[in-house]
């Protein structure tokens, strides 16, 4: 009679604990997910360097477009002006 009412109350012990424990962590997964992946350190350090990135390319963008570091092209590449280049080839040989 004792061993039954033991194991008893121990069956009814682990159900209930189990079950307890399987609401808490649905709940506390419902809160911090809320729809979207949690985001690590690293994941918001690596965000911000390529906004930094980002924020410095158009920067470089806006001062390359007041003044260029390359001039444009300026040689006449229309086909009209086409003139035959002679190589004359490698030069006399010098022997010692």
């Amino acid at each position: 009679m004792i061993k039954r009412g033991a194991s008893l109350l121990l069956a009814s012990s682990l159900m209930l604990t189990t079950v307890a424990f399987a609401q808490t962590s649905k709940q506390a997964k419902n809160d911090s997910n809320q729809g979207r992946p949690r985001m690590t350190e690293d994941m918001r350090q690596a965000i911000e360097f390529q906004r930094a990135k980002d924020r410095a390319d158009a920067r470089q963008a806006r001062l390359e477009a007041r003044r260029p570091s390359v001039p444009p092209p300026s040689a006449e590449r229309s086909v009209e002006n086409q003139s035959t280049v002679k190589d004359p080839g490698p030069g006399p040989r010098k022997d010692q």
